[in-house]
């Protein structure tokens, strides 16, 4: 319903622990704000975000970044999946 718990936790700077102890008490998968949920199994990462064969890993604009032209784009910029991968 609210966001004030998450809001006070993160603000007190205790938001990690307490993840930590409802995960303790409720299980791998636990809501924590009105469109959040925390998991921690590692079959949850590759779930949510593991490569589907086939499709492309990111979506890729071809734009260039505001600012002057860079030498190196970086994780996020780069063109392919298999530089992307090989920076991850």
């Amino acid at each position: 319903m609210t966001t004030i718990p998450y809001d006070l936790h993160l603000f007190l700077g205790i938001l990690p622990f307490k993840v930590a102890d409802l995960h303790e008490k409720y299980g791998p998968v636990i809501r924590i704000g009105p469109n959040e949920l925390s998991y921690i199994t590692e079959d949850a990462w590759n779930d949510i975000y593991g490569k589907v064969p086939g499709k492309s890993l990111l979506v890729k604009k071809n734009r260039p970044a505001p600012g002057p032209p860079k030498k190196f784009d970086g994780m996020f910029g780069t063109k392919n999946d298999a530089d992307h991968a090989r920076m991850r």
